[in-house]
């Protein structure tokens, strides 16, 4: 991860992955990821389009390595107990996917128990929802986290969606640009008739029900709020 987000969410920084370099405060001349990358490209910066990374300036020379800033600081974090973090991370099966529902601010330890849940508890090749109604905070290792997820999911022919997402973790994730692989949806069942293909990203048509597992989708979602 070389676009490492502000505590608040508003503002980001761009750090090379290999000598620790760091652009700072570059939301509000820049904007975006997009616009900033683009920018820092032209001088000299290079790695992948998304803000995850890795990244490395100009000054580096040499191959980067695949572990940026934050998933180094995961494995040093690896022999430190998540047991605490686990238990406000809920994980429900359905036959065709997995939600992943997540509560409270998303901090470093919380990110490395939501990985470790991932890679245990979510099959390879099926779809993954991130119910994040209940999340209040996330950093950049959240996006980590994500982005692998995304990454593993497409290996698989299968997909991730965001739902729930609260305004300021919406607008950290397209501040980031991150939007682009993180669909994102108002409404839990909107995510899963996506997931299962029934609708489109974005549409605001509702998708046919007709081959949704309505008690499935339910037992996913939950009650409503306040119920």
């Amino acid at each position: 991860m070389t676009a490492l987000l502000s505590r608040d969410g508003k503002n980001f920084t761009l750090a090379c992955d290999r000598c620790g370099q760091m652009v700072t405060g570059l939301a509000p001349s820049m904007g975006t990821w997009d616009v900033a990358w683009s920018l820092f490209g032209q001088d000299g910066w290079r790695g992948a389009d998304l803000a995850t990374g890795p990244h490395a300036c100009g000054r580096c020379d040499g191959q980067m390595d695949d572990a940026g800033m934050v998933e180094q600081a995961f494995d040093r974090q690896a022999d430190v107990p998540v047991g605490r973090a686990l238990r406000r991370i809920v994980l429900h099966r359905l036959p065709d996917l997995v939600v992943v529902r997540p509560a409270g601010g998303l901090d470093l330890v919380a990110n490395v128990g939501l990985q470790e849940l991932l890679r245990t508890g979510a099959e390879p090749g099926g779809h993954v929802l991130f119910d994040f109604t209940r999340v209040t905070s996330v950093d950049s290792g959240t996006f980590a986290v994500l982005v692998n997820a995304h990454r593993r999911a497409v290996a698989h022919q299968a997909r991730i969606a965001v739902a729930g997402a609260r305004p300021a973790v919406r607008a950290a994730i397209e501040l980031l640009c991150l939007h682009r692989v993180l669909p994102m949806f108002d409404d839990q069942r909107d995510a899963i008739r996506w997931l299962r293909g029934e609708r489109r990203a974005g549409s605001h048509d509702q998708a046919p029900m007709s081959d949704v597992r309505s008690a499935d989708v339910d037992a996913a979602v939950g009650p409503p709020s306040g119920s």
